[in-house]
């Protein structure tokens, strides 16, 4: 598959907390900096996200994901502007690649930054994103035990059921465009 071209782009964004973060796209070089960010992260904020325990972002992975490589994908990171260290990562790639209609997403956000509107400015960039590429819909999967991720999502006017294919998962949907 060949990358998508998309505009670079890049905002300050003020959050709840009067905090001053950059959102932008993800740029292939930026995958250093995607592994440190990684690996500042809790492993149980990983396994959340992931449903695994890894103790580091293999560099191949990395590179891949700030590639942006996959047809369709869409990755949004936060920055501290001053820093330019990556605070926040939100993705999303198609459900289904024929229609690519639905893109499912992963979001990440470090500890000292959440629940601040961090996570509400990166998936607001994020639709925008895919709608922009023809995305109607995302979801994410998540544990059934996360309590942070439904609770952002649904203050966020996702709609959270079970997953009917697997009872460990809740699945967090919304329509965009």
């Amino acid at each position: 598959m060949q990358p998508l071209t998309v505009p670079a782009w890049s905002r300050d964004v003020e959050l709840d907390s009067n905090h001053v973060v950059q959102l932008r796209r993800i740029r292939p070089q930026d995958a250093s900096a995607l592994q440190r960010a990684f690996a500042a992260l809790p492993a149980e904020d990983v396994h959340e996200a992931l449903y695994e325990m890894l103790r580091a972002l293999p560099a191949a992975t990395a590179a891949q994901l700030a590639a942006n490589d996959r047809a369709r994908a869409v990755t949004v990171i936060a920055t501290e502007p001053a820093r330019d260290v990556i605070i926040g990562f939100a993705r999303t790639v198609p459900i289904d690649h024929t229609s690519g209609e639905a893109g499912d997403v992963l979001l990440l956000v470090a500890h000292p930054w959440r629940s601040i509107g961090l996570e509400a400015a990166l998936l607001r960039e994020l639709a925008i994103e895919a709608d922009a590429i023809g995305y109607c819909r995302l979801q994410a999967s998540m544990l059934a035990q996360d309590g942070y991720h439904a609770e952002i999502y649904r203050q966020l006017g996702w709609q959270i059921h079970a997953d009917p294919d697997d009872p460990r998962l809740r699945i967090a949907a919304r329509e965009i465009g």
